[in-house]
Protein backbone atom coordinates (compact mmCIF):
# COMPACT_ATOMS: atom_id res chain seq x y z
CA UNK A 1 0.00 0.00 0.00
CA UNK A 2 1.12 3.44 -0.76
CA UNK A 3 0.78 7.00 1.43
CA UNK A 4 2.32 9.94 -0.22
CA UNK A 5 3.91 7.55 -2.50
CA UNK A 6 5.65 5.86 0.52
CA UNK A 7 5.25 2.30 0.53
CA UNK A 8 3.99 1.25 3.54
CA UNK A 9 5.03 -2.24 5.23
CA UNK A 10 1.89 -4.08 6.69
CA UNK A 11 1.17 -5.20 10.05
CA UNK A 12 0.70 -8.67 10.30
CA UNK A 13 -2.24 -9.61 12.12
CA UNK A 14 -2.81 -13.74 13.21
CA UNK A 15 -6.51 -14.07 14.04
CA UNK A 16 -6.25 -17.53 15.21
CA UNK A 17 -9.08 -19.52 13.85
CA UNK A 18 -10.44 -15.77 12.34
CA UNK A 19 -13.79 -17.82 11.73
CA UNK A 20 -16.65 -15.23 11.63
CA UNK A 21 -18.68 -18.23 13.22
CA UNK A 22 -17.49 -17.06 16.53
CA UNK A 23 -18.61 -13.97 17.12
CA UNK A 24 -15.89 -13.39 19.47
CA UNK A 25 -13.26 -13.80 16.96
CA UNK A 26 -15.05 -11.83 15.15
CA UNK A 27 -15.51 -9.00 18.10
CA UNK A 28 -11.91 -8.98 19.07
CA UNK A 29 -10.79 -8.76 15.27
CA UNK A 30 -13.70 -5.26 14.52
CA UNK A 31 -12.32 -3.60 17.79
CA UNK A 32 -8.09 -4.46 17.27
CA UNK A 33 -9.18 -2.38 13.71
CA UNK A 34 -10.83 0.48 15.65
CA UNK A 35 -7.90 0.84 18.11
CA UNK A 36 -5.40 0.53 15.20
CA UNK A 37 -7.35 3.31 13.46
CA UNK A 38 -6.90 5.53 15.68
CA UNK A 39 -3.15 4.78 16.74
CA UNK A 40 -1.64 3.28 13.54
CA UNK A 41 -3.81 4.84 11.14
CA UNK A 42 -2.08 4.43 7.63
CA UNK A 43 -0.79 1.14 8.63
CA UNK A 44 -2.13 -1.32 6.05
CA UNK A 45 -3.14 -4.94 7.73
CA UNK A 46 -2.61 -8.27 6.21
CA UNK A 47 -4.47 -11.10 8.19
CA UNK A 48 -3.25 -14.40 9.03
CA UNK A 49 -5.21 -17.55 10.15
CA UNK A 50 -5.05 -20.83 11.45
CA UNK A 51 -7.96 -21.87 9.09
CA UNK A 52 -9.43 -20.84 6.03
CA UNK A 53 -12.23 -17.87 7.20
CA UNK A 54 -15.47 -18.21 6.78
CA UNK A 55 -18.39 -15.98 7.19
CA UNK A 56 -18.01 -13.85 4.11
CA UNK A 57 -21.59 -12.10 4.97
CA UNK A 58 -20.39 -10.10 7.44
CA UNK A 59 -17.65 -8.53 5.49
CA UNK A 60 -19.87 -5.52 4.82
CA UNK A 61 -20.80 -5.34 8.62
CA UNK A 62 -17.30 -5.92 10.11
CA UNK A 63 -15.02 -4.30 7.29
CA UNK A 64 -11.24 -3.40 7.66
CA UNK A 65 -10.46 -0.26 5.28
CA UNK A 66 -6.81 -0.93 6.29
CA UNK A 67 -7.06 -4.95 4.89
CA UNK A 68 -5.26 -5.94 2.13
CA UNK A 69 -6.65 -8.68 0.34
CA UNK A 70 -6.43 -11.83 0.26
CA UNK A 71 -5.67 -12.95 3.72
CA UNK A 72 -3.22 -15.66 3.75
CA UNK A 73 -4.96 -19.05 5.41
CA UNK A 74 -2.41 -21.88 6.50
CA UNK A 75 -4.63 -24.83 5.57
CA UNK A 76 -8.28 -25.34 4.05
CA UNK A 77 -10.89 -28.50 5.14
CA UNK A 78 -9.26 -30.95 2.31
CA UNK A 79 -5.50 -30.64 3.35
CA UNK A 80 -5.89 -30.66 7.19
CA UNK A 81 -4.87 -34.56 7.95
CA UNK A 82 -1.82 -33.79 5.79
CA UNK A 83 -1.02 -30.65 7.57
CA UNK A 84 -2.10 -31.92 11.30
CA UNK A 85 0.44 -35.13 10.40
CA UNK A 86 3.13 -32.19 9.50
CA UNK A 87 2.45 -30.46 12.91
CA UNK A 88 2.65 -34.05 14.87
CA UNK A 89 6.02 -34.56 13.15
CA UNK A 90 7.21 -31.05 14.56
CA UNK A 91 6.46 -32.15 17.75
CA UNK A 92 8.17 -35.18 17.32
CA UNK A 93 11.60 -33.81 15.76
CA UNK A 94 10.75 -30.48 18.64
CA UNK A 95 10.78 -27.69 15.73
CA UNK A 96 8.57 -24.98 15.20
CA UNK A 97 6.67 -25.74 12.07
CA UNK A 98 7.43 -23.53 9.06
CA UNK A 99 3.85 -20.72 9.15
CA UNK A 100 2.90 -19.38 5.32
CA UNK A 101 2.91 -15.90 6.71
CA UNK A 102 6.59 -16.59 7.69
CA UNK A 103 7.51 -15.13 4.11
CA UNK A 104 5.49 -12.21 4.87
CA UNK A 105 7.08 -11.11 8.16
CA UNK A 106 11.12 -9.87 7.38
CA UNK A 107 9.47 -6.94 5.74
CA UNK A 108 6.54 -6.28 7.54
CA UNK A 109 6.51 -3.39 10.43
CA UNK A 110 5.00 -5.94 13.31
CA UNK A 111 3.31 -8.88 13.72
CA UNK A 112 0.32 -9.57 16.10
CA UNK A 113 -1.61 -12.26 17.30
CA UNK A 114 -5.24 -11.16 18.35
CA UNK A 115 -7.10 -14.17 19.60
CA UNK A 116 -7.25 -14.30 23.46
CA UNK A 117 -6.13 -17.47 24.86
CA UNK A 118 -4.02 -19.42 22.17
CA UNK A 119 -1.47 -19.55 24.12
CA UNK A 120 -2.56 -21.92 27.38
CA UNK A 121 -2.74 -25.55 27.72
CA UNK A 122 -6.44 -26.07 27.35
CA UNK A 123 -6.55 -27.25 23.86
CA UNK A 124 -3.16 -29.60 23.92
CA UNK A 125 0.52 -29.30 23.44
CA UNK A 126 -0.41 -29.71 19.41
CA UNK A 127 -2.21 -26.78 19.45
CA UNK A 128 0.34 -24.90 21.26
CA UNK A 129 2.94 -25.44 19.43
CA UNK A 130 0.48 -24.33 16.22
CA UNK A 131 0.14 -21.13 17.73
CA UNK A 132 3.92 -20.36 18.91
CA UNK A 133 5.08 -20.68 15.95
CA UNK A 134 4.52 -17.40 14.24
CA UNK A 135 6.39 -15.77 17.38
CA UNK A 136 8.92 -18.04 16.85
CA UNK A 137 9.83 -16.81 13.62
CA UNK A 138 8.77 -13.44 13.87
CA UNK A 139 11.34 -13.02 16.39
CA UNK A 140 14.02 -15.57 14.50
CA UNK A 141 13.24 -12.45 11.60
CA UNK A 142 13.73 -9.49 14.50
CA UNK A 143 10.03 -8.56 12.99
CA UNK A 144 8.64 -6.24 16.30
CA UNK A 145 6.43 -8.65 17.90
CA UNK A 146 3.41 -7.78 20.49
CA UNK A 147 0.43 -10.28 21.68
CA UNK A 148 -3.06 -8.08 21.81
CA UNK A 149 -5.42 -8.63 24.68
CA UNK A 150 -4.09 -12.23 25.58
CA UNK A 151 -4.62 -14.65 28.13
CA UNK A 152 -1.65 -16.55 28.96
CA UNK A 153 -0.86 -20.25 30.49
CA UNK A 154 -0.46 -21.53 33.20
CA UNK A 155 2.53 -24.34 32.15
CA UNK A 156 3.47 -27.08 33.74
CA UNK A 157 5.35 -25.33 36.73
CA UNK A 158 9.23 -26.65 35.94
CA UNK A 159 8.64 -28.01 32.68
CA UNK A 160 10.19 -27.62 29.36
CA UNK A 161 7.24 -26.32 28.12
CA UNK A 162 7.28 -23.46 30.22
CA UNK A 163 11.03 -23.19 30.16
CA UNK A 164 10.68 -22.69 26.09
CA UNK A 165 7.42 -20.43 26.29
CA UNK A 166 8.96 -18.37 28.91
CA UNK A 167 12.28 -17.85 26.50
CA UNK A 168 10.24 -16.95 23.78
CA UNK A 169 7.92 -14.55 25.73
CA UNK A 170 10.61 -12.88 27.03
CA UNK A 171 11.68 -11.39 23.31
CA UNK A 172 8.58 -10.36 22.20
CA UNK A 173 8.45 -6.97 22.22
CA UNK A 174 5.11 -6.15 24.07
CA UNK A 175 2.53 -8.04 26.11
CA UNK A 176 -0.97 -6.79 26.45
CA UNK A 177 -2.24 -9.00 28.68
CA UNK A 178 -5.86 -9.13 29.13
CA UNK A 179 -6.60 -9.38 33.09
CA UNK A 180 -5.10 -10.16 36.16
CA UNK A 181 -4.46 -13.70 36.29
CA UNK A 182 -2.14 -13.35 33.51
CA UNK A 183 -0.34 -10.80 34.30
CA UNK A 184 0.86 -12.40 37.98
CA UNK A 185 1.20 -15.34 36.51
CA UNK A 186 3.88 -13.65 34.17
CA UNK A 187 5.35 -12.27 36.54
CA UNK A 188 6.20 -15.36 38.04
CA UNK A 189 8.19 -16.41 35.18
CA UNK A 190 10.44 -12.95 35.40
CA UNK A 191 8.28 -11.52 32.61
CA UNK A 192 7.99 -7.60 34.04
CA UNK A 193 9.01 -5.27 31.20
CA UNK A 194 7.39 -5.95 28.63
CA UNK A 195 3.89 -6.46 29.99
CA UNK A 196 1.23 -4.17 29.99
CA UNK A 197 -1.97 -4.98 31.42
CA UNK A 198 -5.33 -3.86 28.72
CA UNK A 199 -8.75 -4.80 29.45
CA UNK A 200 -9.87 -7.22 26.01
CA UNK A 201 -10.41 -5.22 22.63
CA UNK A 202 -13.96 -6.45 22.57
CA UNK A 203 -14.92 -4.63 25.64
CA UNK A 204 -15.00 -1.26 23.37
CA UNK A 205 -17.37 -3.09 20.28
CA UNK A 206 -20.18 -0.66 19.20
CA UNK A 207 -23.69 -2.06 18.69
CA UNK A 208 -25.38 -1.98 15.88
CA UNK A 209 -29.11 -2.17 15.48
CA UNK A 210 -31.24 -4.25 13.60
CA UNK A 211 -34.97 -3.48 12.64
CA UNK A 212 -37.79 -5.52 14.01
CA UNK A 213 -39.81 -8.04 11.89
CA UNK A 214 -43.35 -6.55 11.24
CA UNK A 215 -42.33 -3.25 12.63
CA UNK A 216 -40.79 -1.95 9.68
CA UNK A 217 -39.74 -2.74 6.23
CA UNK A 218 -36.81 -4.88 6.30
CA UNK A 219 -35.23 -5.91 2.50
CA UNK A 220 -34.21 -8.80 0.84
CA UNK A 221 -31.69 -11.03 2.73
CA UNK A 222 -31.02 -8.04 5.48
CA UNK A 223 -30.33 -9.04 9.07
CA UNK A 224 -33.52 -8.56 11.19
CA UNK A 225 -34.75 -9.76 15.11
CA UNK A 226 -38.13 -11.67 14.81
CA UNK A 227 -40.67 -10.30 16.76
CA UNK A 228 -41.13 -13.12 19.97
CA UNK A 229 -37.60 -12.14 20.59
CA UNK A 230 -38.00 -8.31 21.01
CA UNK A 231 -41.16 -8.82 22.95
CA UNK A 232 -39.11 -11.00 24.94
CA UNK A 233 -36.67 -8.40 25.28
CA UNK A 234 -39.29 -5.94 26.00
CA UNK A 235 -40.85 -7.55 28.67
CA UNK A 236 -37.43 -8.12 30.52
CA UNK A 237 -35.89 -11.25 28.92
CA UNK A 238 -32.95 -13.13 30.83
CA UNK A 239 -30.10 -14.78 28.49
CA UNK A 240 -28.46 -18.32 28.83
CA UNK A 241 -25.31 -19.02 26.91
CA UNK A 242 -25.10 -22.56 27.76
CA UNK A 243 -22.50 -24.36 25.04
CA UNK A 244 -21.24 -27.71 24.01
CA UNK A 245 -17.93 -26.65 24.56
CA UNK A 246 -17.96 -28.07 28.36
CA UNK A 247 -17.41 -32.13 26.89
CA UNK A 248 -14.61 -30.65 25.50
CA UNK A 249 -12.72 -29.53 28.73
CA UNK A 250 -14.08 -32.17 30.76
CA UNK A 251 -14.37 -35.92 31.05
CA UNK A 252 -17.82 -36.00 30.97
CA UNK A 253 -19.03 -37.49 27.22
CA UNK A 254 -21.27 -34.59 25.06
CA UNK A 255 -24.55 -36.67 25.43
CA UNK A 256 -23.75 -36.21 29.22
CA UNK A 257 -22.75 -32.69 28.94
CA UNK A 258 -26.01 -32.68 27.33
CA UNK A 259 -28.84 -34.07 29.36
CA UNK A 260 -26.91 -32.23 32.33
CA UNK A 261 -27.39 -29.16 30.57
CA UNK A 262 -31.16 -29.83 29.74
CA UNK A 263 -31.41 -30.54 33.81
CA UNK A 264 -29.54 -26.65 34.41
CA UNK A 265 -31.98 -25.29 31.86
CA UNK A 266 -35.17 -26.91 33.27
CA UNK A 267 -33.75 -25.71 36.97
CA UNK A 268 -33.97 -22.14 35.72
CA UNK A 269 -37.20 -22.16 33.99
CA UNK A 270 -38.73 -23.38 37.46
CA UNK A 271 -37.00 -20.76 39.60
CA UNK A 272 -37.75 -17.44 37.62
CA UNK A 273 -40.46 -16.05 36.08
CA UNK A 274 -39.08 -14.00 32.90
CA UNK A 275 -38.54 -14.98 29.67
CA UNK A 276 -35.64 -16.81 29.20
CA UNK A 277 -34.09 -16.28 25.77
CA UNK A 278 -30.81 -18.77 24.82
CA UNK A 279 -28.05 -16.67 23.08
CA UNK A 280 -25.78 -18.55 20.91
CA UNK A 281 -22.34 -16.82 20.42
CA UNK A 282 -20.14 -19.42 18.66
CA UNK A 283 -21.34 -21.38 16.26
CA UNK A 284 -18.22 -22.94 14.51
CA UNK A 285 -17.92 -26.16 12.19
CA UNK A 286 -17.33 -29.67 12.77
CA UNK A 287 -14.14 -29.67 11.05
CA UNK A 288 -12.76 -26.80 13.11
CA UNK A 289 -14.10 -27.25 16.08
CA UNK A 290 -16.49 -30.66 16.75
CA UNK A 291 -19.02 -30.07 19.44
CA UNK A 292 -18.28 -25.73 19.30
CA UNK A 293 -21.88 -24.93 17.87
CA UNK A 294 -24.30 -23.07 20.31
CA UNK A 295 -26.47 -23.09 17.72
CA UNK A 296 -27.63 -26.41 17.59
CA UNK A 297 -26.77 -27.12 20.57
CA UNK A 298 -29.51 -25.00 22.27
CA UNK A 299 -31.90 -25.88 19.28
CA UNK A 300 -31.55 -29.35 20.78
CA UNK A 301 -31.84 -28.09 24.27
CA UNK A 302 -35.32 -26.16 23.19
CA UNK A 303 -36.21 -28.92 21.75
CA UNK A 304 -36.50 -31.65 24.32
CA UNK A 305 -37.66 -29.30 26.74
CA UNK A 306 -41.34 -30.56 28.22
CA UNK A 307 -43.94 -29.11 26.40
CA UNK A 308 -45.49 -27.11 29.66
CA UNK A 309 -42.12 -25.61 30.28
CA UNK A 310 -41.41 -24.66 26.61
CA UNK A 311 -43.51 -21.02 27.24
CA UNK A 312 -41.41 -18.20 27.11
CA UNK A 313 -38.17 -20.27 26.03
CA UNK A 314 -36.98 -18.70 23.10
CA UNK A 315 -33.74 -19.75 21.08
CA UNK A 316 -32.20 -16.22 19.86
CA UNK A 317 -30.51 -17.21 16.04
CA UNK A 318 -27.83 -14.98 15.64
CA UNK A 319 -26.74 -17.27 12.33
CA UNK A 320 -27.06 -13.78 9.98
CA UNK A 321 -25.90 -11.37 12.80
CA UNK A 322 -22.53 -9.68 13.58
CA UNK A 323 -21.16 -9.96 16.76
CA UNK A 324 -21.78 -5.95 16.71
CA UNK A 325 -25.96 -6.53 16.10
CA UNK A 326 -25.23 -9.75 19.08
CA UNK A 327 -24.35 -7.21 21.08
CA UNK A 328 -27.03 -4.90 20.12
CA UNK A 329 -29.25 -7.77 21.24
CA UNK A 330 -27.16 -8.46 24.88
CA UNK A 331 -27.37 -5.18 25.73
CA UNK A 332 -30.94 -5.45 25.70
CA UNK A 333 -31.30 -8.36 28.46
CA UNK A 334 -32.34 -7.82 31.75
CA UNK A 335 -29.44 -10.12 32.85
CA UNK A 336 -27.27 -12.87 31.44
CA UNK A 337 -25.26 -15.91 32.03
CA UNK A 338 -22.62 -17.09 29.83
CA UNK A 339 -20.49 -19.57 28.98
CA UNK A 340 -19.06 -18.07 26.52
CA UNK A 341 -16.38 -15.33 27.64
CA UNK A 342 -17.13 -13.14 24.82
CA UNK A 343 -20.70 -13.10 25.32
CA UNK A 344 -19.84 -11.97 28.93
CA UNK A 345 -18.04 -9.30 27.68
CA UNK A 346 -20.81 -7.75 25.72
CA UNK A 347 -23.09 -8.24 29.01
CA UNK A 348 -20.17 -6.60 30.98
CA UNK A 349 -19.57 -3.44 28.80
CA UNK A 350 -23.26 -3.03 28.30
CA UNK A 351 -23.85 -2.36 32.02
CA UNK A 352 -26.23 -5.57 32.50
CA UNK A 353 -25.73 -7.87 34.83
CA UNK A 354 -23.71 -10.60 33.98
CA UNK A 355 -22.88 -13.76 35.24
CA UNK A 356 -19.69 -15.87 33.99
CA UNK A 357 -19.64 -19.35 33.66
CA UNK A 358 -15.86 -20.07 33.66
CA UNK A 359 -14.15 -23.06 32.69
CA UNK A 360 -10.63 -21.62 32.27
CA UNK A 361 -8.58 -18.90 34.22
CA UNK A 362 -9.63 -16.15 31.93
CA UNK A 363 -12.73 -15.46 33.35
CA UNK A 364 -10.90 -15.35 36.59
CA UNK A 365 -9.18 -12.91 36.16
CA UNK A 366 -11.75 -10.72 33.98
CA UNK A 367 -14.28 -11.09 36.96
CA UNK A 368 -11.28 -9.83 39.46
CA UNK A 369 -10.83 -6.75 37.27
CA UNK A 370 -14.41 -5.99 37.06
CA UNK A 371 -15.34 -6.87 40.69
CA UNK A 372 -12.46 -7.12 42.79
CA UNK A 373 -10.01 -9.78 43.62
CA UNK A 374 -12.55 -11.12 46.41
CA UNK A 375 -15.67 -11.01 44.79
CA UNK A 376 -16.55 -14.29 43.08
CA UNK A 377 -20.25 -14.00 43.78
CA UNK A 378 -20.99 -13.02 40.06
CA UNK A 379 -18.83 -16.05 38.35
CA UNK A 380 -19.22 -19.75 38.77
CA UNK A 381 -17.25 -22.58 36.99
CA UNK A 382 -18.75 -24.50 34.87
CA UNK A 383 -18.29 -27.80 36.79
CA UNK A 384 -20.24 -26.81 39.79
CA UNK A 385 -23.66 -25.19 37.83
CA UNK A 386 -25.63 -28.22 38.07
CA UNK A 387 -28.22 -29.57 41.03
CA UNK A 388 -30.21 -26.06 40.39
CA UNK A 389 -26.66 -24.09 41.55
CA UNK A 390 -27.13 -22.25 38.15
CA UNK A 391 -30.55 -21.16 38.56
CA UNK A 392 -29.80 -20.03 42.73
CA UNK A 393 -27.15 -18.21 41.00
CA UNK A 394 -29.12 -16.30 38.15
CA UNK A 395 -32.15 -15.92 41.19
CA UNK A 396 -29.15 -13.61 43.06
CA UNK A 397 -27.91 -12.06 40.01
CA UNK A 398 -31.64 -10.88 39.49
CA UNK A 399 -32.12 -9.79 43.06
CA UNK A 400 -28.84 -7.38 42.61
CA UNK A 401 -29.44 -6.50 39.56
CA UNK A 402 -29.68 -2.68 40.19
CA UNK A 403 -26.25 -3.04 42.78
CA UNK A 404 -24.56 -4.77 39.82
CA UNK A 405 -25.34 -2.79 37.16
CA UNK A 406 -24.68 0.52 38.92
CA UNK A 407 -21.59 -0.56 39.39
CA UNK A 408 -20.81 -1.61 35.61
CA UNK A 409 -21.60 1.52 34.59
CA UNK A 410 -18.98 3.36 37.51
CA UNK A 411 -16.07 0.87 36.29
CA UNK A 412 -16.90 0.28 32.29
CA UNK A 413 -15.98 3.23 31.00
CA UNK A 414 -12.30 3.97 33.10
CA UNK A 415 -12.17 0.32 32.09
CA UNK A 416 -12.70 0.59 28.38
CA UNK A 417 -10.01 2.95 28.33
CA UNK A 418 -6.99 0.33 28.91
CA UNK A 419 -7.94 -1.36 26.20
CA UNK A 420 -7.43 1.83 23.68
CA UNK A 421 -4.16 2.49 25.52
CA UNK A 422 -2.85 -0.91 24.00
CA UNK A 423 -2.70 0.95 20.93
CA UNK A 424 -0.86 3.58 22.51
CA UNK A 425 1.74 1.12 24.06
CA UNK A 426 1.71 -0.56 20.43
CA UNK A 427 2.33 2.83 18.91
CA UNK A 428 5.02 3.73 21.16
CA UNK A 429 6.88 0.71 21.19
CA UNK A 430 7.15 0.74 16.88
CA UNK A 431 8.61 4.12 17.16
CA UNK A 432 11.31 3.32 19.71
CA UNK A 433 12.05 0.15 16.64
CA UNK A 434 11.85 2.94 14.13
CA UNK A 435 9.04 1.41 12.11
CA UNK A 436 7.12 4.44 12.59
CA UNK A 437 7.63 8.53 12.81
Amino acid sequence: MTVNNEILNPIIIDCGGNNDSNRGDQAVRVCTCRIFEKYLPEIPHLYSSVFQREGGEFTGACVDKMAISPSVYEVKPGKIYAWGLYLIISGLWQYFPHCKISQYMKDATAFTAIAGDILVMDYGRLALRINSAPFYHASRLKTPVFLWGASIGPFPQGSRIERIMTQMFGNLDLILARESETVRYLHTLGLVENVRKVADPAFTLPVQSMPVQGNSPIENESPFLPKEIDDALNAGAVGLDLSPYGSQVSNITPKQWFQQNLEILIDVRKKISQPIILIPHVMMPNWIFPECNDYIFQTKLHQYLPEGMKKDVFVYDPRKHSCMEMKWVISRLLAIASMRTHAAIAGYSSCIPTLAISYSRKSLGINEDIFGQENRDWIVSFKQIKNGKLAELIEKLLEQKNFISDHLHKIIPDYQKTAWKAGEYVADMLRKRGKID
